[in-house]
């Protein structure tokens, strides 16, 4: 049975964690609201220096939702979110999408207990002021892509719907019976991907993670067949390079996967991912304790990016303690391939500037990085816990890729020249959402909504975030 019911829950929204770094890059840190309740729940980066996202903060018990963008990359500063339409409400946001730098998406859900209303609300002038573009939702959204002409294509927990205009149309999709839709990625304005799965939920917490599936439009949208399913995991990250080869990875009973297709879906092989090395931490409170964390493979995949046929990125996380509990702690895994995903290596620069603050600073690895946003091979971002975002600028940048290839044989690149550079296209949606995406126990997935009294609302999906 389909789990659509939100239930009172005391606020706890989750931190921003520091983005990892590749070992050729420069990471840097251009975010941070301290606090482990303190989550960033929606983002994209449309290009290497124009990025929104919307973050949950904690304010002295109560949940106060707050926008930042950039347009340098470098640097993120306050912006206008909608405001509720009544005293008594508020409103959780739960993804952002950007066609241009002016033009911006937000959806959610507004809040006046016990009421809920599902909306999208769109912005002409960069954030500065903000139009609710629809409340014709049935569900909450949890994923949202903008195509090129503007038109919303977008997912909630049980199904899928485009926004034309003010129009609302719910899409075609096979039977999921128990399972969610967790990621959403469109190719082009035509092609595009869904996928998930099931797992435990607030209400049955003991379903185990599995039953992955990954769906197909080729019609922008309006209609989805099913390409795979069975796959031994739920999917919360997709990535489709073109319509031959693609990625989708997330949370399996035991451990995080990533499995690869090299024949437009007709067959997925798992990938072997390094587990995050050993390593001490110090943390004071206020006396120093020292501790040791063994080898840790993931426990969630959340995000994939290719830049071509072999160069690519991944994000994971795993749980290093409490995760029967509900205040697990995560580290993150950043890892980076140049062969298609065959081999890929961890990269620790980007846990050097996890830190700042004044609770433990050195203690800012152990958070859960849930967003991944590189729109380019030469910059990117990673963002979560503690409200932090961390970027990703190259010491050596190489050259700007072209469009991806329509197939990946003979020459693995984006020009059929053997030369191997990469593609720096965004193809919309990069299973961009709150992001709340976990493996045994994810991190207090995307923040609730408080109303101005004391009790928040907490979205109780089939658990993929």
């Amino acid at each position: 049975m389909r789990i659509r019911l939100w239930h009172p829950l005391i606020v706890g929204l989750c931190c921003l964690l520091p983005a990892p770094a590749l070992a050729r890059q420069t990471w840097t840190q251009v975010l941070m609201v301290e606090g482990q309740k303190n989550f960033v729940m929606a983002m994209h980066a449309r290009d290497a220096s124009t990025a929104f996202l919307v973050a949950g903060v904690d304010n002295g018990g109560n949940s106060e939702m707050q926008g930042h963008k950039t347009t340098n990359g470098t640097s993120f500063s306050r912006t206008t979110l909608p405001t509720a339409s009544g005293a008594m409400a508020m409103i959780m946001f739960t993804a952002v999408a950007m066609l241009d730098a002016n033009v911006l998406f937000l959806a959610g859900m507004e809040v006046s207990f016990p009421n809920f209303q599902n909306k999208i609300w769109r912005s002409t002038n960069g954030g500065g002021s903000w139009e609710v573009l629809t409340d014709d939702l049935d569900e909450m959204p949890e994923r949202l892509v903008v195509l090129s002409d503007g038109t919303l294509v977008g997912t909630t927990a049980a199904g899928i719907f485009r926004v034309s205009g003010a129009t609302v149309t719910a899409a075609t999709i096979p039977a999921l019976g128990d399972r969610s839709i967790a990621a959403l990625q469109m190719l082009d304005d035509q092609v595009g991907y869904a996928a998930g799965g099931t797992g435990p939920t607030d209400d049955e917490p003991t379903i185990p993670y599995g039953d992955g599936f990954v769906l197909k439009t080729t019609d922008g949208g309006l209609t989805w067949s099913l390409l795979a399913e069975d796959l031994p995991f739920k999917a919360h990250t997709v990535f489709f390079l073109n319509q031959e080869r693609g990625w989708v990875g997330g949370a399996g009973p035991s451990a995080g996967l990533l499995y690869r297709t090299t024949n437009g879906g007709g067959a997925f092989s798992p990938l072997t991912l390094p587990p995050h090395p050993e390593f001490d931490y110090e943390i004071s409170m206020p006396w120093k304790i020292n501790q040791h964390v063994d080898p840790t493979p993931p426990t969630d995949l959340v995000g994939v990016r290719f830049f071509d046929c072999n160069r690519g990125v991944a994000l994971g996380i795993a749980c290093i303690g409490g995760c029967d509990s509900d205040q697990p702690t995560y580290i993150t895994l950043f890892w980076h391939t140049s062969d298609a995903g065959n081999t890929w290596e961890f990269d620790p620069d980007f846990e050097t500037v996890m830190t700042g603050g004044q609770m433990m600073p050195e203690a800012k690895k152990l958070s859960a990085m849930l967003h991944l946003q590189f729109p380019g091979i030469n910059a990117g971002f990673i963002a979560g816990q503690h409200a932090m975002v961390l970027r990703y600028s190259a010491l050596n940048p190489e050259a700007e890729p072209g469009p991806p290839p329509a197939t990946c044989a003979g020459g693995n690149n984006n020009n059929g020249n053997n030369t191997n550079n990469g593609t720096g296209d965004d193809p919309s949606g990069s299973d961009d959402g709150c992001g709340c995406r976990t493996g045994a126990r994810g991190p207090a997935a995307p923040a609730g909504v408080l109303l101005l009294a004391v009790l928040a609302v907490l979205l109780v999906r089939r658990r993929r975030r």
